[in-house]
C-alpha cells in the first residue's frame, strides 16, 4: 500500500473549496451536502470522481452512484472542503465561517463539541452499514467514552516512534526516555502540537508510575494488587490526561530539556526528513509512520522509473513505548444547524446518513486506506483481504501468525475465518503491519486524549514558554560532551550490528 498524492482540481483546492459535483441550476440547495475533512484524508477519485481532459467524470464506485441507487430519481451534490487542525475546524464552525453538515474531528474534539451541544445525536438504526461493519474495538470504545450516539468512526491509530534500526537502538525506542537520549542529539523530531508533545512529556515524567501500573496488570489475578485490563487502562488514561499545576510544571521542565536535543519540531515534514536521512527518530502518528516506512523502502511516490530502479531501500521500524501511549481516532459528526426548517433538516440528514453508510462499506474503507495510509475503523471482508494482499507471506515463505479477532470479530464471512478466528500470516512484524494493526497488549496500554476543558489555556501558556525557552550555555556544553562520549562508544556497537545485519526481504504489495 503506497500513499497516493493526487493533485485534483488544483486551482479550486488552492482556493480552499472543492465542489465535487459541480453546481447545477436544476439542483436546489436542499440537495447539497457540505462535508469538512482533513487534508489528503479521503480517496477523492474513488469517492467523488476525477477530471479527465477538463471534464469532471463521476466515479461508478462513488457516493453519487450509491446515493442514487438508494433513492432512485433523486440526485445529490457534495461540496467538499478541508481543514488543517481540529482547532481551525472548531473555530470555523463556531464563528460561522463556513457551512458544514458533516465534519471529521478527533477524539477529544468530538467530546468537546458534544459537551458544547454542537453536534446532533445520531440515529444508529439509519447507519446500517456502519453498525454492521465497524470494528468491535471502536463500537465498544465509543460506548465506554460516551460518544457512540454522536460519532461514526473513520480512521485510527497509535502514536510512537519511527526510527532507523541501523543507527538507533530498538531498546532505546521502547521507552519515552528515548526522546530524551543525548545519544541522538540533533537526530529527533517531535510534533509541533501542544497536545501530542504534552502527551510525550507526561509519559516521560510519570514513566515509573506507568510501568508500575503495567506490572500490576501482569500479576496473577489472585494477587490483591492485580489490575484487570479495564482498570489498568482507566488508570493510565488518568495519568496521561493530568493537567494539574504540578504536572504542567514537571512536563514544562522536561520539554525544555528535550528541546536542546531536537533537530526540531514538525507537523508534516518529519516523514520526509526520515526518508531523506536527516533524522533517525520521528515521534509520529502510526499512519505517517507507514508512509515513512513505505517511501523509504520502495522509493518516493513521485520518483521517476530511473530513480526507482536505482533506489537503495532503507528499512525503518515503528515502536510504541512500553509505558503506554495514545490511542487516537477521528470520527464523523453531524453538525447542528438551527437555521433549517424541519423538511430541510430531514433532507440534510438523509444525505448525511447515506454518506456515512457509504464510507462504512468495507470496499470504500479499503480504497480510502490505500490512498491515505491510515487504518480504517471499518472491518469486513474487503479490509481483511487487503491486509493479506499487502502483508501476507508468499507461498513457501515462513511468517508470523497473528490473531486479529479483536478487530474483525463479527464482521467477516465464514470463508475468511480460521477456527472461528480472524487469523493472518504476515511476513514481518515491527514495521508497516504492526503500525496499522497493533497487538491487543499495545492497545490496552494506550490512552485516549480527553478534552482538557478549562485547563486548555494553562496548557497553551506552558507550551508558549517551552517554545520560547533556551538552555544556559553550560547545559548545552554538557550535552555536547555527553553526546561525543556516547557517540564514540556507539560507533563500535553499530559497526558490529551492521556486520550481523540481515537485510529484510522487500514485500511486494503492488
Amino acid at each position: 500500500m503506497k500513499k497516493t498524492f493526487a493533485l485534483m482540481l488544483t486551482a479550486l483546492l488552492c482556493a480552499g473549496l472543492f465542489a465535487v459535483f459541480p453546481a447545477s441550476p436544476a439542483l436546489a440547495e436542499d440537495n447539497v451536502l457540505y462535508v469538512h475533512n482533513w487534508e489528503q484524508y479521503i480517496n477523492e477519485e474513488y469517492v467523488f470522481g476525477k477530471e479527465v481532459n477538463g471534464t469532471f467524470v463521476e466515479s461508478e464506485t462513488g457516493f453519487k452512484a450509491y446515493y442514487e441507487s438508494l433513492y432512485p430519481g433523486e440526485t445529490v451534490e457534495v461540496v467538499y472542503t478541508n481543514f488543517g487542525t481540529n482547532e481551525i475546524m472548531y473555530n470555523d464552525i463556531r464563528t460561522g465561517k463556513g457551512q458544514y453538515d458533516l465534519a471529521c474531528p478527533s477524539d477529544y474534539m468530538i467530546e468537546r463539541m458534544k459537551n458544547e451541544d454542537m453536534i446532533e445525536t445520531l440515529d444508529l438504526s439509519q447507519l446500517t452499514e456502519y453498525t454492521q461493519n465497524v470494528s468491535p474495538l471502536f463500537s465498544d470504545t465509543f460506548e465506554q467514552i460516551g460518544i457512540a450516539d454522536y460519532a461514526v468512526g473513520y480512521m485510527w491509530g497509535t502514536m510512537g516512534f519511527v526510527y532507523n534500526p541501523e543507527t538507533v537502538s530498538a531498546s532505546d525506542m521502547s521507552s519515552w526516555a528515548g526522546l530524551w537520549n543525548a545519544l541522538y542529539f540533533n537526530k529527533i523530531t517531535i510534533k509541533d502540537s501542544v497536545r501530542d508533545t504534552y502527551f510525550a512529556g507526561v509519559g516521560m515524567v510519570y514513566r515509573d508510575e506507568l510501568l508500575e501500573l503495567r506490572s500490576r496488570n501482569e500479576l496473577d489475578p489472585a494477587d490483591p494488587d492485580y489490575l484487570d485490563d479495564e482498570a489498568y487502562n482507566a488508570a493510565i488514561t488518568e495519568v496521561f490526561n493530568r493537567t494539574d499545576d504540578e504536572t504542567l510544571a514537571k512536563v514544562e521542565n522536561a520539554l525544555k530539556l528535550q528541546k536542546a536535543l531536537l533537530y526540531g519540531y514538525e507537523v508534516d515534514s518529519g516523514k520526509m526528513d526520515m526518508i531523506a536521512g536527516k533524522i533517525d527518530v520521528n515521534f509520529a502518528w502510526s499512519g505517517d509512520a507507514v508512509f515513512s516506512m513505505d517511501e523509504a523502502e520502495y522509493g518516493p511516490e513521485d520518483a521517476t522509473e530511473e530513480e526507482l530502479e536505482n533506489w537503495v531501500p532503507v528499512y525503518l521500524n515503528y515502536a510504541v513505548p512500553e509505558e503506554g501511549s495514545n490511542l487516537w481516532f477521528d470520527g464523523w459528526v453531524m453538525l447542528k444547524n438551527d437555521g433549517l426548517t424541519e423538511a430541510q433538516r430531514a433532507q440534510k440528514q438523509k444525505m448525511a446518513y447515506a454518506f456515512l453508510n457509504y464510507l462504512s462499506l468495507p470496499e470504500t474503507a479499503a480504497a480510502n486506506m490505500d490512498f491515505i495510509g491510515y487504518t480504517s475503523a471499518i472491518a469486513g471482508d474487503a479490509v481483511f483481504d487487503q491486509i493479506d494482499d499487502w502483508y501476507g507471506v508468499e507461498e513457501g515463505d515462513e511468517g508470523y501468525t497473528v490473531d486479529l479477532t479483536y478487530f474483525f470479530d463479527g464482521t467477516l464471512s465464514q470463508d475468511r475465518l480460521t477456527d472461528g478466528r480472524a487469523v493472518v500470516t504476515v511476513a514481518e512484524l515491527g514495521r508497516q503491519f504492526s503500525a496499522q494493526y497493533p497487538t491487543e497488549d499495545i492497545i490496552k496500554r494506550c490512552a485516549i486524549m480527553q478534552d482538557f476543558g478549562d485547563r486548555n489555556q494553562a496548557l497553551l501558556d506552558m507550551w508558549g514558554r517551552v517554545k520560547g525557552s533556551t538552555l544556559p550555555a553550560w547545559a548545552i556544553i554538557l550535552i555536547v560532551v555527553v553526546v561525543a562520549a556516547a557517540a564514540a562508544a556507539v560507533l563500535i556497537v553499530m559497526a558490529v550490528k551492521k556486520n550481523k545485519h540481515k537485510k529484510r526481504r522487500v514485500v511486494s504489495r503492488g
